[in-house]
């Protein structure tokens, strides 16, 4: 019976966070790599080349890693509510900003802003789940979320394709300006979605029961005092070679996953797919 309560309880807590925050993180996969499609058009247009489009879109990283340690100790202090408030908000300004674009020095300038806008999102997520699933439950609920990385690549694809054919030339804007408008725009909305529907943890959540918050506190400290001696010092965290091995697969996923979704148009484009809505479509069945 305590069991199926539990069930209860956690599948409850899951419907209400796991959709919108795999809503959010699909949004930044999209925003993400959709440079991949707009390099089909604006090489032409901004006069540059492959070598430039390799190093504006690696330079995302450089920011992403900058920001994303200070990004989530900050969220430890205000909260996940004004931290994704302000992560999605810039990110979706800075992905609409790129329509702007006029040379090189501006997408270097861009893409460095969306990398550090966004750094700390994936991992303060992560930091998230911690507050509402014990160890049993949350690795599940990590699952479902990260889910957001194939289906992004599934759905910007085509997207990203019948946005730039058929937008572009309307109101004088080529198609590649139109992916970046639109495409930033749902990161401002969930943004502020994120700041009115979700809750810094369960102790504040209003659609929890008193006996509810008391239960969830009562399994994660459990889940604590099951591993004594824990620290939570940052310094601690350096020293631990855990750290480091998987930063290493997490690094090694990233570099196949960044040449997939960044040049899979480019390459279909290279062996004869006709229109941009075409290479959407099969990028897409790829991802």
């Amino acid at each position: 019976m305590q069991d199926a309560a539990h069930s209860r309880l956690y599948g409850r807590i899951a419907w209400r966070l796991i959709p919108f925050l795999l809503a959010c993180y699909t949004i930044a996969i999209i925003d993400r790599f959709n440079i991949g499609f707009a390099k089909l058009q604006f090489l032409h247009d901004l006069k540059i080349d492959d070598a430039v489009f390799g190093l504006a879109a690696g330079i995302f990283s450089v920011g992403y890693v900058a920001l994303e340690v200070p990004s989530n100790l900050l969220l430890v202090k205000v909260g996940v509510r004004k931290t994704l408030l302000r992560i999605m908000v810039l990110w979706g300004v800075v992905t609409m900003l790129l329509a702007l674009v006029q040379n090189q020095y501006h997408l270097y300038l861009l893409r460095f802003l969306l990398g550090a806008a966004e750094g700390g999102f994936f991992p303060g997520i992560l930091y998230y789940l911690t507050l509402w699933f014990p160890d049993r439950v949350r690795g599940r609920m990590t699952s479902l979320f990260v889910m957001a990385v194939p289906l992004g690549g599934v759905i910007a694809g085509p997207l990203s394709g019948l946005i730039m054919d058929h937008m572009q030339g309307v109101h004088g804007l080529h198609g590649w300006q139109w992916l970046f408008i639109l495409e930033g725009g749902p990161a401002v909305l969930l943004g502020i979605a994120a700041y009115l529907y979700l809750a810094d943890g369960p102790q504040v959540a209003s659609w929890l029961r008193a006996d509810e918050r008391r239960q969830v506190a009562s399994d994660l400290a459990r889940d604590r005092a099951a591993v004594p001696g824990t620290t939570r010092s940052f310094a601690a965290a350096l020293r631990e070679p855990r750290v480091y091995l998987l930063s290493f697969i997490y690094f090694a996923f990233f570099c196949s996953l960044n040449t997939i979704l960044l040049w899979t148009p480019t390459l279909l484009k290279c062996v004869g797919a006709a229109t941009t809505t075409e290479i959407g479509w099969l990028s897409g069945a790829i991802s």
